[in-house]
């Protein structure tokens, strides 16, 4: 399967908590560090500063009963069909080996 990013336009509109579960829901499971580099622009910032860890850390807190993080991914609870995530050819984005979850390799 080619790994969809959920690009900033999908999220850029909601309010932290929404866009947070959207990238989620569309990337899991995603390591804390790219989570928040996503996130990072809803705060006006263009990368992950310790405020924006800070902010997505007291949003996850407050997910804590539907999320899980496992040695820092994070997925939804109830998410069951993990896909190897290919990226899409001529994509200028390669995750980094250490932002891959185990469970994909």
């Amino acid at each position: 399967m080619e790994y969809k990013l959920c690009v900033p336009e999908n999220y850029m509109h909601m309010m932290p908590l929404d866009a947070l579960k959207t990238i989620i829901e569309m990337e899991q499971p995603i390591h804390f560090e790219e989570l928040c580099r996503r996130m990072a622009p809803l705060y006006g910032r263009q990368k992950a500063t310790s405020v924006v860890r800070n902010e997505i850390k007291l949003l996850l807190t407050s997910l804590k009963e539907t999320i899980e993080v496992k040695d820092d991914f994070i997925r939804f609870k109830d998410f069951k069909n993990l896909i190897v995530r290919i990226p899409q050819n001529g994509s200028e984005y390669l995750r980094p080996i250490n932002y891959i979850s185990d469970d994909e390799l």
